[in-house]
C-alpha cells in the first residue's frame, strides 16, 4: 500500500468538548502502551496481555483517528465489534480488580458459566459431546474431545435451555458429519472422530468459521474402544468472540421455508431490508414479503405490499 506525506500545514480547530474527549483519549493510549511496556521491562509479557492490550489499542486508535477527522490507511473493520471486545474487556478487567470487594463468588460464577454453557452448546449443536473447559481472564482454555452424539433427536431442542435453545439450528448428528466427508469411527452405540489430516482440516476451519480469532494450540490422540487414534483438539477463545457469536445467533435464520444466504444475513444485520420472493404458504400458493431484523430480539419484522413491518409471530421459525 502506498503512503502519502501530506503538507498541509492548516490548524486543526476542536470543539471544547472534542478536546477534552482527545486529551482523554491519548491519555488513554499513554496508559495502555505504558502497561504493555511495563510488561515487556519485567519479562512478565504473555498471549493474555498482548490480546488485551493490542485489541483496546486498536479500538483507542480509531476514536482517535476519527476525533481528529484521519482516514486511517488500515482496512475498516466492523465498529460494532471493536465496540464489543472493547467493553468485554474492560468488564473483564473491571471484573478482575473488583474480585474479593463488592463482587460476590455467586456474579463471577453466573458470568463464567455463561460464557461455558455458549461454548458447550455450539459443540453440541455441532453433533458432539465433551467440551471441557477452563477459564481465565481473558477468555477460554477449550478442550474438544472426539466423541459424537450418536443418536441426536431435535426433540430435545425442546428440553434445552435457554441459551441452547439460542444456538440450537438443525439437526448435526453423526450420519450428517459422515455424509459431509469427516472420517467417523462408529458401532452400534458410540461414534468418535479419527485423528486424520482431514478431520484436523475440518475441525480447525469449524472452529475458525464460528470464533475467527481462536487460537489453535494443537491436537491430541488417543485409542479410542476399537483401537483406532481419536482426535481431540486444544483452542484458546477470547470473551469478545464468544460474544460475537452468540449475538449472531439471534439472527432468524429462515422464514416461511426461505433459508437466509449469507448475504442476507449480512444485510439484516446491517438494517437493510430484504425481500423474498415465492415465500412457501401451508396451501399451495405463494406469497412475497419484506423482512428486516429488529436488533434487540433478533425478530424478523415482516411487511405485506403497502402495510407495515410488524413482529413475525410464528415461533417455529429458527
Amino acid at each position: 500500500m502506498e503512503l502519502k506525506m501530506y503538507d498541509d500545514k492548516a490548524p486543526v480547530t476542536l470543539e471544547p468538548s472534542i478536546k477534552k474527549d482527545v486529551s482523554k483519549k491519548i491519555s488513554d493510549l499513554y496508559h495502555l502502551l505504558s502497561f504493555l511496556n511495563q510488561n515487556v521491562e519485567d519479562d512478565a509479557l504473555d498471549n493474555k496481555v498482548v490480546h488485551t492490550t493490542m485489541g483496546l489499542y486498536e479500538s483507542y486508535y480509531r476514536d482517535l483517528a476519527k476525533m481528529l477527522g484521519y482516514d486511517t490507511i488500515l482496512e475498516k473493520e466492523h465498529e460494532d465489534r471493536f465496540e464489543k471486545i472493547r467493553q468485554k474487556n474492560k468488564e473483564i478487567m473491571e471484573l478482575e480488580s473488583k474480585l474479593g470487594k463488592e463482587v460476590s463468588p455467586q456474579a463471577v460464577s453466573g458470568a463464567i458459566k455463561f460464557y461455558e454453557d455458549i461454548i458447550r452448546a455450539w459443540y453440541e449443536n455441532e453433533g458432539f459431546h465433551y467440551a471441557s473447559i477452563t477459564v481465565n481472564s481473558y477468555g477460554l482454555n477449550v478442550e474438544l474431545s472426539d466423541e459424537m452424539d450418536y443418536n441426536q433427536d431435535d426433540n430435545r431442542k425442546e428440553s434445552r435451555n435457554e441459551i441452547s435453545s439460542h444456538v440450537w439450528n438443525k439437526n448435526k448428528n453423526t450420519i450428517e458429519k459422515k455424509e459431509s466427508g469427516w472420517d467417523i469411527d462408529e458401532d452400534k452405540y458410540h461414534a468418535s472422530i479419527l485423528d486424520t489430516d482431514n478431520n484436523r482440516s475440518r475441525i480447525q476451519k469449524l472452529i475458525l468459521s464460528d470464533f475467527p480469532n481462536t487460537r489453535i494450540n494443537g491436537f491430541q490422540s488417543r485409542h479410542n474402544d476399537n483401537h483406532l487414534f481419536a482426535l481431540t483438539t486444544k483452542c484458546f477463545i477470547s470473551y469478545g468472540n464468544v460474544v460475537d457469536y452468540y449475538e449472531t445467533q439471534k439472527i432468524q435464520k429462515s422464514y416461511c421455508g426461505h433459508e437466509f444466504t449469507e448475504e442476507e444475513l449480512s444485510l439484516l444485520q446491517s438494517g437493510e431490508i430484504v425481500e423474498i420472493i415465492g415465500c412457501k404458504a401451508r396451501v399451495n400458493n405463494s406469497f412475497d414479503v419484506k423482512v428486516k431484523l429488529d436488533k434487540e430480539t433478533g425478530k424478523l419484522m415482516i411487511r405485506f405490499g403497502d402495510m407495515e413491518f410488524a413482529e413475525n409471530k410464528n415461533e417455529n421459525e429458527k
